[in-house]
C-alpha cells in the first residue's frame, strides 16, 4: 500500500491554507495568530474607599509571577486608563476584594464596576456586581466581565472602580492578586 503525502502550507496573513494539490481554503474571521492577545493586571496597595464611587488611578502593575505568561502584544496603563494593543472585541474581566475595619464600619453595598468610553473622555458604566459586608472587619469579593469592542485603539479604553455605599478598603498586594483585571482578544471587530 502506498501512501500519499500532502503539504498543508498556512498563510497567517490572510488566514487561509493551501493542500499540496492547490486547492485553498479560507478561514472565518482571518486567522493571524498575532492577533490573538491576553494580559492580566493587579493593584498593589490598598484602595481606602469612601461612599460612591472609588476609580483605581494608581498602583497598577502587570502580574509577574513566575508562572504568569502574556500572549501576543499587552495592555497599557496610565493614570489607571487601560489602552488596548489591537482593535478587535475583547473580553474584560474584573475582580475585586475588599475588607471594613472597627473604624468604618458596616458597608451594605460594595463591588467592582467596569467604565467604558468610545471616544477617550466620558465614560459609561458597562458591568457590575455588588456584595455587602454587614458588619466591621467583614470581608467581601466581587467580579463582573464584559465584551468591548474596540474599533480604534485610541479613543475605546477602560478603567476599573470600586463603588461603595459607605467606607471600606480594597486589597492590594504585589504578589497576589486581590484586585485585578484580564484582558482577553477574543475576535475580529
Amino acid at each position: 500500500m502506498s501512501q500519499t503525502k500532502t503539504t498543508l502550507i498556512g498563510d497567517a496573513t490572510t488566514g487561509t491554507l493551501t493542500i499540496g494539490s492547490g486547492e485553498t481554503l479560507a478561514f472565518a474571521g482571518g486567522g493571524s495568530i498575532n492577533e490573538l492577545m491576553k494580559d492580566q493586571w493587579r493593584v498593589t496597595s490598598n484602595l481606602v474607599c469612601s461612599a460612591g464611587a472609588n476609580v483605581f488611578t494608581a498602583n497598577w502593575e502587570r502580574v509577574d509571577d513566575t508562572a504568569f505568561g502574556s500572549v501576543n502584544g499587552t495592555m497599557t496603563e496610565s493614570s489607571g486608563i487601560f489602552t488596548f494593543p489591537h482593535t478587535g472585541i475583547y473580553l474584560v474581566e474584573f475582580w475585586a476584594t475588599g475588607y471594613t475595619t472597627g473604624s468604618q464600619g458596616a458597608c451594605r453595598y460594595w463591588g467592582p464596576n467596569i467604565l467604558v468610553t468610545a471616544n477617550n473622555s466620558s465614560y459609561e458604566s458597562d458591568a457590575y456586581s455588588y456584595g455587602n459586608m454587614y458588619a466591621a472587619t467583614y470581608y467581601a469579593g466581587g467580579s463582573c466581565k464584559c465584551l468591548v469592542d474596540v474599533t480604534d485603539t485610541a479613543q475605546v479604553k477602560v478603567k476599573f472602580q470600586i463603588y461603595s455605599q459607605a467606607a471600606a478598603t480594597a486589597i492590594g498586594n504585589t504578589d497576589e492578586t486581590g484586585n485585578g483585571a484580564t484582558f482577553t482578544r477574543v475576535g475580529d471587530t
